[in-house]
């Protein structure tokens, strides 16, 4: 039986981190769980997806108690700030993500699968090439989707020269409730 790793930052920062590959700051893979309590996650940069944050694999686990995620830039991938993947958990709970950058989808987040509740979150400032300049939900190629929920969240201020300045949806299963 595989172990479960388990991290916890707990008001802590991760900064101008730099990934080649994907996910500058932090990245819970498969069976891992990481958890953050009011920290500050900010300014990580990636080539590809996720510069600040991102989960995927099968029972990997994110979970944001408060704090902020900010300033991500994914210079040729999507999901500048939070970039989530097929079997991945992640709870989004009293959090501002803001100001990402990515030069093709979801400049603040990209859902491409697995299960994400967003709660009294406040979503701002991204901004993306193509769609979704603050959320984009896209079903990835072989990926589950069980949900995508945003409750009582604020997303304002996103932009995209393509589909999407705050949001783009292309997949069925998602809602956006007592959202501003």
């Amino acid at each position: 039986m595989q172990g479960v790793p388990h991290h916890l930052l707990d008001v802590a920062e991760i900064t101008e981190g730099f990934s080649a590959g994907s996910q500058g700051g932090v990245f819970a893979s498969a069976y891992a769980t990481f958890t953050m309590n009011d920290g500050l996650i900010d300014g990580n940069d990636s080539t590809w997806t996720g510069a600040n944050v991102g989960a995927g694999g099968t029972n990997s686990v994110l979970d944001i108690n408060g704090g902020t995620i900010s300033n991500g830039e994914s210079e040729k991938g999507a999901g500048g700030n939070l970039f989530i993947q097929n079997g991945a958990t992640v709870t989004v709970d009293n959090a501002t993500i803001s100001d990402g950058i990515t030069k093709t989808a979801g400049g603040n987040i990209q859902y491409e699968g697995g299960s994400a509740t967003f709660t009294n979150c406040t979503i701002s400032g991204g901004n993306a090439s193509t769609t979704g300049g603050n959320i984009n939900v896209a079903l990835a190629s072989g990926a589950t989707f069980d949900k995508c929920d945003f409750v009582n969240c604020e997303i304002t201020g996103g932009h995209s020269t393509g589909i999407g300045g705050n949001i783009n949806i292309s997949v069925a299963g998602s809602s956006f409730t007592g959202c501003e």
